[in-house]
């Protein structure tokens, strides 16, 4: 079986694909992040379909692994999506209960602070503010976020116009199909 990889970049309705294909797919993996998709997941014939906020690195691992899946992923026009992820990002009554159900999963560590800095520093900004805010949630959701995801971390790191160039380019070479 042929297996299918949705990179979930945030905010560009990927939730609700995911939702259509559950009822289509019996076997989705539950690896929704970078650390939970190990090797022993990308190669094990229990799954078939495959969706996360996966870095661009974890995807490539994935197509080493598995070189005749089918990857795509979903873009969204850029100011759309910040404005979704700000109103995302200041719902408590979103944000609180998706962390805990991240702290559940026992994946990422720290999560009380985070929940503190979501309490003191962006549940009651307003969209202007958030734009201006210095805080790592408000930059990360603000600047190049589907660009961040559709390159490898370090070249970010290095040289932000090229990881830009590069993510570009990785759309039309490296996924079988996307979707606006």
């Amino acid at each position: 079986m042929k297996k299918i990889l949705f990179h979930h970049l945030p905010k560009t309705a990927g939730s609700s694909l995911i939702i259509q294909c559950q009822k289509i797919y019996k076997s989705l993996n539950d690896a929704r992040y970078d650390i939970e998709l190990s090797p022993q997941k990308m190669t094990s014939n229990k799954f078939s379909f495959y969706h996360g906020h996966y870095s661009f690195n974890k995807v490539r691992e994935f197509k080493r692994h598995n070189p005749n899946s089918i990857i795509f992923t979903f873009l969204r026009n850029p100011l759309n999506r910040v404005i979704s992820h700000f109103y995302n990002k200041i719902d408590e009554s979103k944000v609180i209960p998706e962390i805990e159900r991240v702290k559940k999963r026992g994946v990422i560590e720290n999560l009380d602070e985070k929940i503190n800095h979501y309490k003191n520093d962006i549940f009651n900004l307003s969209f202007n503010e958030f734009l201006d805010s210095s805080s790592k949630i408000a930059k990360e959701s603000r600047y190049n976020r589907m660009s961040r995801f559709l390159a490898p971390k370090a070249l970010f790191k290095q040289n932000k116009e090229l990881a830009i160039v590069r993510s570009k380019e990785n759309i039309k070479s490296f996924y079988g199909a996307f979707g606006l």
